[in-house]
């Protein structure tokens, strides 16, 4: 039973991500895809840390959408619920890489510039 159960919340977690997947504009996505990639090559990302990436990402765009749609561009709701949607983003990036490979990131891009 519980196996039935497990495999039925794996199949609308599945669900769920590919029609969040669909609902983004193909450049964002390939955006998103190559931005992942570029994680990868610094961070030596687990085949699932990309996965799991890859969603935070799809899910912070989705909530800033909603949020914009809500509130409106530019007002101070939506970008105080951008700020809630971000940390969201960044706590889940931290709880799904190590601490050497987000500082390997953070090293990247601070000489990126």
């Amino acid at each position: 039973m519980k196996t039935r159960a497990f495999l039925l919340l794996l199949t609308l977690c599945i669900t769920f991500e590919a029609s969040a997947y669909q609902q983004i504009h193909r450049k964002v996505r390939a955006r998103f895809e190559d931005e992942v990639k570029v994680m990868d090559h610094h961070m030596n990302l687990s085949k699932q840390q990309e996965a799991i990436i890859m969603q935070l990402k799809i899910d912070l765009l989705l909530r800033n959408n909603e949020a914009r749609n809500k509130h409106g561009a530019g007002s101070k709701t939506f970008k105080a619920a951008k700020d809630v949607n971000m940390k969201t983003f960044q706590r889940g990036l931290k709880e799904n890489v190590t601490a050497g490979q987000l500082q390997a990131y953070r090293d990247y891009l601070a000489n990126k510039r």
